[in-house]
């Protein structure tokens, strides 16, 4: 298959940032069309198989890192389920939406921005449901049925203990041991 130049390479990685194919072919500098030149070149570009071919390569690398697994869902379950409320804050003082630990920037469903009267701006966070959370985990792991379908082997579970804080994943741990010793008493 034939390779892209620079200039068409370049192109690529504009569409693929979001740009329409106008404007992407507009920002390479080795092209010098506009207008409706720049219309009819990258509609032309984009026609051809090689193209094409390169194009959809590289969307498709794009789509396998983004791909869902059941182990990245978990994980983020449980982030959500054993987020800490104490990450807000850096001593007394409630952090802005961009200080966020990752983890709990992901537990955080929306916030609000709120100008006070006296000039301070503070923030009002709202979190993702952790009961429901906790819930979803719990029917994953089989915890309500004694012949849960949904059960995962010991490495599965593993993998989703090594996601949590090791204090949360202990907690999970002991939690499972009551319970299989309630199960088989």
């Amino acid at each position: 298959m034939r390779k892209l130049n620079v200039n068409q390479q370049l192109f690529m990685a504009n569409l693929l940032k979001g740009m329409d194919a106008k404007r992407a072919y507009e920002a390479v500098p080795g092209y010098k069309a506009t207008g409706k030149a720049a219309e009819s070149a990258s509609s032309r570009l984009c026609k051809l198989p090689y193209f094409q071919h390169h194009y959809q390569k590289a969307l498709d690398k794009i789509a396998d890192k983004a791909s869902a697994t059941k182990e990245r869902v978990v994980r983020e379950e449980c982030r959500i389920a054993y987020s800490d409320l104490r990450q807000l804050f850096n001593g007394e003082s409630l952090l802005r939406p961009d200080q966020l630990p990752g983890d709990i920037a992901r537990a955080v469903s929306s916030f609000k921005e709120i100008h006070r009267a006296d000039g301070a701006i503070v923030y009002e966070y709202r979190f993702w449901d952790k009961g429901r959370a906790l819930e979803r985990i719990s029917k994953h792991l089989g915890m309500y049925e004694k012949d849960n379908q949904q059960r995962q082997d010991p490495a599965f579970l593993l993998a989703i203990l090594s996601a949590l804080p090791p204090e949360y994943a202990q907690a999970v741990k002991n939690r499972l041991r009551e319970i299989t010793q309630e199960t088989t008493s």
